[in-house]
C-alpha cells in the first residue's frame, strides 16, 4: 500500500463509566476509507486535582506503518499511570493535554482534542 496517500487519525473515546480507548486509524487520503489501524490503547481515566489521570493503559501496536485489523494488533505493554493537565479553548470545544516532558527527552507534541458529539 503506497504510504504517501495515507493519513493517520487518533481518536480518544472517554466513556461515562471511566473507561478510555485511544485508536490510531490509517485512512486513505483520497477516498477517506479506513484502511486499518496502527495502534490501540485501552484503560481508565479519572480526575485528580487539576489533572486528568490515565491508568492501566494497555498498548497494542501494528509493528510498523502498515495498517492492520484491530484483532491483529500485538500487545506491547502497559502504562500504569500518566497525568495530563487539560488546557481548554475559550468555547471548551478543544482541549490540549499537557504532560511533563523530562529535560533532554524527545517527547511527542501535546495531544489537542476536539469534542465530537
Amino acid at each position: 500500500m503506497p504510504q504517501e496517500n495515507l493519513v493517520y487519525r487518533e481518536d480518544y473515546n472517554f466513556k461515562k463509566d471511566g473507561r478510555l480507548e485511544i485508536i490510531k486509524s490509517v485512512i486513505d487520503f483520497t477516498t477517506k476509507e479506513v484502511k486499518g489501524y496502527q495502534s490501540r490503547q485501552t484503560g481508565t481515566f479519572g480526575f485528580q486535582s487539576d489533572s486528568i489521570i490515565f491508568r492501566n493503559m494497555k498498548h497494542y501496536w501494528s509493528g510498523g506503518f502498515d495498517p492492520k485489523r484491530l484483532d491483529e494488533l500485538t500487545y506491547s505493554g502497559t502504562t500504569l499511570r500518566m497525568a495530563y493537565k487539560p488546557v481548554y479553548s475559550g468555547d471548551r470545544a478543544q482541549v490540549t493535554l499537557l504532560f511533563n516532558c523530562p529535560p533532554f527527552a524527545s517527547c511527542i507534541p501535546y495531544p489537542k482534542l476536539t469534542r465530537v458529539k
